[in-house]
């Protein structure tokens, strides 16, 4: 509703009644900005939903002209989505190669890196993005594991399907032993090198007597940068390639090759 208003204040447009004609140019002035077509139908779809809250009149999307609509102007954005690539059991491993596990910051890293695999997990589930902006009702804390004799439990209480956060999804991880793969050994080797007390960020790492958070952005680009150093094209992963990953597909291209 608010980029609709704006978008009426600067057009010189009335806004109500909320017209076919003014929702069809609000939908064409975001495709100036606008790089993906489904964001300007979400913005499209939004104001339909203020609309219906409010009991206002609002175009039937459904017609031929918003369906041509929309359908032309995806042909001119001509939008391709950059998928990250996958990690991979055998891309881990050469991972791990270049970690040293005597150093907080790389044993809380690796810790990330697993649990955010075998969790399937977008990575503002594990990390915050500022070190200020860490919130208790979203990230994971120490009191949300639970350590068994051959598993850990790990309770996600928020995520981008659960933003109300009125659900706990349990995930049990299975230990691996003996393997740098194992959740369970990472996770015990976090709370080893970093102690702390239950509402503690989970990854959180000591440094100099203080703990420490890494954030997304952090962890993105030390990820890349140790990524580089066993000849991957690093430039190709990114957070999600820990949601993405699974069972080792192609190999992907060693450093400086398209």
């Amino acid at each position: 509703m608010k980029a609709y208003l704006y978008f009426c204040v600067y057009s010189g447009v009335d806004p109500f009644p909320i017209s076919t004609e003014s929702v069809s140019c609000f939908a064409q002035f975001l495709s100036y900005s606008c790089k993906a077509p489904t964001s300007i139908k979400n913005y499209v779809y939004g104001l339909q939903t203020a609309a219906q809250f409010h009991g206002w009149w609002f175009p039937n999307l459904s017609t031929p002209h918003f369906k041509h609509l929309f359908k032309g102007l995806a042909k001119g954005l001509s939008h391709i989505p950059k998928r990250a690539y996958p990690v991979s059991p055998p891309i881990l491993l050469k991972l791990f190669s270049k970690l040293d596990m005597t150093s907080p910051y790389d044993v809380s890293f690796w810790a990330v890196t697993v649990i955010g695999f075998q969790l399937f997990a977008r990575i503002s589930n594990l990390l915050p993005p500022t070190p200020g902006k860490f919130e208790v009702s979203k990230q994971l804390t120490r009191k949300d594991v639970s350590v068994a004799a051959d598993a850990v439990v790990i309770n996600l209480k928020w995520s981008k399907t659960n933003q109300l956060g009125d659900r706990i999804v349990s995930c049990p991880l299975v230990q691996v032993p003996g393997s740098p793969l194992c959740p369970k050994s990472c996770l015990l080797s976090v709370l080893m090198m970093s102690p702390g007390s239950f509402s503690d960020h989970l990854f959180a790492y000591r440094d100099q007597g203080r703990l420490l958070l890494i954030t997304q952005s952090e962890y993105v680009k030390y990820l890349r940068k140790k990524l580089k150093e066993v000849g991957l094209s690093a430039e190709i992963f990114s957070g999600h390639s820990l949601r993405r990953g699974g069972p080792p597909g192609p190999s992907p291209p060693e450093s400086g090759l398209n």
